[in-house]
C-alpha cells in the first residue's frame, strides 16, 4: 500500500514537471516563437499557460496508464490527446497552440510512467513509450487522435492534401481508418516525414532527451535557463528542418529558415550585438508570418524533462 502511494506521488510530481514545460517555453525569448514580447493571431502567451493547466489531468491518467498493463487500454493513449484538446479548445482564445505537444507529452508520458514502475529511469522510459504505442496502439487510438486533430483545425492540414492515409477531413474518416485497419503507430510512421513530433515518437524521442540533457549540463556550468534554452533551440534549429513550416510554405522556405537559425546561432557567441541581431531575426520572422511550432514542440518537452529530472526526481 506504501509503495502504490509513493509511486502514484511520483506520477503526480512528474507530471507537474512535465506540463511546466509547456508553461515555460513561451516565456523564453527564441526568435519566431511566442514569447514575452511576441504573440500571433492564433497564439497569445496566455493559451500556453492555459494548455498546460488543461494537460495536467490527462498527462497524469497517461502516466499511470504507463505503470499499468498497456493490453489493458484500448484506446492507450489517443483517448487522453483528444480530452487535452477538448480541454485546451474550450480554454483557449488561439487555434491550435499545442496539438504537437500533447502528442508528444501524452505519449512520453506513457513510457515514463512504465518505467518509474519498474524502477527504470526516466530518459529509459521514453525508448519504452515508442515501443507501446508501434505494439500496443489501435484503431481506435487513431481515430481519437484524427478527432483531436479536427479539434484543433491546424492551418497546414487541409481537405485538399493528397494523402496515402484517410484525409482527418474527410466525413468518412472514421469508417475509413477501420476499414483499412489503420492504428496510431501507422499514422505516425506515414507522418514522421513532414511532422517533427511524430517523428520525434517514431525513433525513440532523440532530440527531446539531447536537449533536455544540454540545457541542465548548460545551466550546470553557470549558463542561465534563459541563455540554456535560446542556445538548444538554436541548436535544434540549425539540425532540423521546421516542418509547420515545411507543411505551409515547402521545403525551399524550410531550408532557408534553417540556414538563417544556423547564423543565428554563430552569432550567439560571436558578436557583441548578438541580441540586436536575434531580435532583428525574429521581427523578420514574425513580418513573414513564419512561427516555428515543431521546433517548439520537440522544446517544451524538452524543458518538461529536464525540469522533471531537476525537480521531480530530485525531491
Amino acid at each position: 500500500m506504501v509503495e502504490t502511494q509513493n509511486i502514484r506521488r511520483k506520477l503526480f510530481e512528474v507530471s507537474t514537471a512535465l506540463v511546466l514545460g509547456v508553461a515555460l517555453e513561451p516565456t523564453f525569448f527564441k526568435p519566431g516563437c511566442v514569447h514575452p514580447s511576441r504573440s500571433f493571431v492564433d497564439k497569445k502567451l496566455l493559451d500556453f499557460y492555459l494548455c498546460a493547466s488543461a494537460m495536467h489531468p490527462t498527462v497524469l491518467e497517461a502516466l499511470i496508464r504507463g505503470s499499468t498493463d498497456p493490453r489493458s487500454w484500448n484506446p492507450v493513449v489517443g483517448d487522453l490527446i483528444r480530452r487535452c484538446m477538448e480541454r485546451v479548445c474550450f480554454l483557449a482564445t488561439g487555434r491550435n497552440p499545442c496539438l504537437g505537444t500533447a502528442l508528444l507529452i501524452h505519449v512520453a508520458a506513457l513510457g515514463i510512467g512504465n518505467a518509474l514502475s519498474v524502477g527504470s529511469s526516466i530518459l529509459e522510459g521514453l525508448e519504452r513509450a515508442t515501443s507501446i504505442v508501434r505494439e500496443f496502439s489501435s484503431v481506435e487510438d487513431a481515430v481519437e487522435l484524427y478527432r483531436a486533430v479536427r479539434l484543433a483545425c491546424p492551418s497546414y492540414v487541409s481537405p485538399r492534401d493528397r494523402v496515402e492515409m484517410p484525409n482527418v477531413w474527410s466525413p468518412r474518416y472514421e469508417e475509413e481508418l477501420r476499414t483499412q485497419n489503420v492504428t496510431l503507430w501507422r499514422v505516425l510512421l506515414y507522418s514522421a516525414s513532414i511532422d517533427l513530433p511524430s517523428r520525434e515518437i517514431v525513433e525513440g524521442f532523440p532530440r527531446s532527451r539531447e536537449l533536455a540533457s544540454r540545457i541542465l549540463k548548460l545551466v550546470d556550468r553557470g549558463y542561465g535557463w534563459s541563455y540554456a534554452v535560446l542556445r538548444t533551440f538554436l541548436e535544434l534549429g540549425c539540425r532540423e528542418l521546421d516542418t509547420t513550416t515545411l507543411r505551409r510554405y515547402g521545403k525551399q522556405r524550410a531550408e532557408e529558415l534553417r540556414r538563417r537559425l544556423c547564423e543565428a546561432l554563430q552569432l550567439l557567441n560571436a558578436s557583441e550585438d548578438r541580441w540586436k541581431h536575434l531580435e532583428q531575426l525574429d521581427e523578420k520572422l514574425a513580418r513573414e508570418g513564419l512561427c516555428l511550432g515543431s521546433l517548439a514542440d520537440i522544446l517544451a518537452l524538452a524543458l518538461g524533462l529536464a525540469l522533471t529530472l531537476r525537480l521531480a526526481l530530485n525531491a
